[in-house]
């Protein structure tokens, strides 16, 4: 009987993760472009992750391991007629390893399937979804939205759209500048785990989308990652300066939907709104008091905020869920879900500031 193939450290050694050997990052590689349908499973290649592969080697589970708790970002990546299978193997491995389990971000389509293993769910807001196809600025919804954009334009800003890395010396500096003060407004630190950094040696596959006046001064930045199982692009990143023009925000993501659409995507993700409950699902952390994810899904007033300007854009509201493997657990869970995001977000910020020292020091 084939077993599954885990690489991971123990349980004894801490939140810790083995390097993909060549051969299984290029199979992890080729699922997570075959497979990978959630707007989060970029991720499952991100540094300081451990990956279990199912016993057929067709799928794949990231996660990392905080004290005795598998946090995995998204779903299971493999063909649909596997994922059960593989979700069974893995809660098998993490129950042999006392280990609880939590995937973070599930989504709706799959939730039949984690129940089906026996584990426990709650909804923990909604992904926003544009279909490139049919999205427009006409009617009247969609007013307010046009309205700012067109303010943003009399200001003169242009978009600027990049793959890999910005190459404009000002445009990055600006782009630092804007990081630093938004991350000093939000404790600062980057959260890593389901969400990337400024990463200006980044993958080919990231897009970089700018808000520039006449002078080059960017004023706002987002970044996409690809959602390869669903031919589209999953917003990441997104931040303006503190001076930017009113609608710089909507004029960059209404141009980035289009720059998407003419080339090629099907889909657009505006992220996750927390704690949004527009398909008024029953079981969900509204109906909760869970306060101990408050700082990793954020305030109420935040949420609302965030909430309100994506449902500018008419998205399509997808459920997004925690799932878990044992109720009692879940203060625990929480806790481990936001070092999680911190751990990973502090190993990035390593690695991209010893490949910034390796880019700008001199040949040897």
């Amino acid at each position: 009987m084939q077993i599954a193939t885990v690489r991971t450290e123990t349980a004894s050694a801490g939140p810790t993760a083995l390097p993909l050997n060549q051969q299984e990052r290029h199979v992890l590689s080729r699922l997570l472009r075959l497979y990978g349908t959630n707007s989060i499973s970029y991720f499952a290649l991100q540094a300081g992750k451990s990956h279990f592969f199912s016993a057929s080697g067709k799928s794949a589970i990231s996660y990392v391991l905080i004290g005795r708790v598998a946090v995995v970002a998204g779903d299971p990546i493999g063909p649909e007629e596997e994922l059960l299978s593989t979700i069974e193997q893995f809660l098998a491995f993490c129950h042999e390893q006392y280990w609880t389990l939590v995937f973070w971000q599930v989504r709706d389509t799959l939730v039949s399937l984690y129940r089906r293993a026996g584990l426990h769910v709650l909804k923990i807001g909604e992904d926003a979804i544009i279909m490139t196809r049919t999205f427009t600025l006409t009617g009247k919804a969609m007013a307010n939205l046009r309205s700012k954009a067109h303010r943003a334009e009399k200001e003169g800003l242009q978009i600027v759209f990049t793959r890999r890395n910005v190459q404009d010396v000002q445009q990055r500096a600006d782009m630092e500048r804007i990081t630093r003060t938004w991350l000093a407004s939000k404790g600062g630190e980057e959260m890593g785990f389901s969400m990337g950094y400024v990463d200006f040696c980044g993958d080919a596959d990231l897009l970089y989308a700018l808000a520039v006046d006449p002078a080059n001064m960017v004023h706002a930045f987002v970044t996409f990652v690809p959602i390869y199982g669903r031919n589209g692009c999953a917003l990441d990143l997104m931040r303006r300066a503190e001076q930017a023009a009113p609608g710089s925000m909507e004029l960059l993501l209404i141009r980035s939907i289009d720059y998407l659409r003419s080339n090629g995507a099907d889909v657009v993700s505006l992220g996750l709104a927390p704690l949004s409950n527009v398909t008024a699902t029953k079981q969900t952390f509204l109906g909760a008091s869970l306060d101990f994810l408050t700082r990793l899904l954020g305030t109420s007033s935040t949420n609302r905020s965030l909430f309100t300007f994506k449902n500018k854009f008419q998205p399509h509201w997808e459920s997004r869920y925690l799932v878990f493997s044992n109720p009692l657990a879940l203060p625990k869970i929480g806790w481990a879900l936001y070092q999680a995001h911190r751990q990973n977000a502090s190993l990035l910020k390593i690695l991209y500031e010893s490949l910034k020292k390796r880019q700008t020091s001199p040949a040897a």
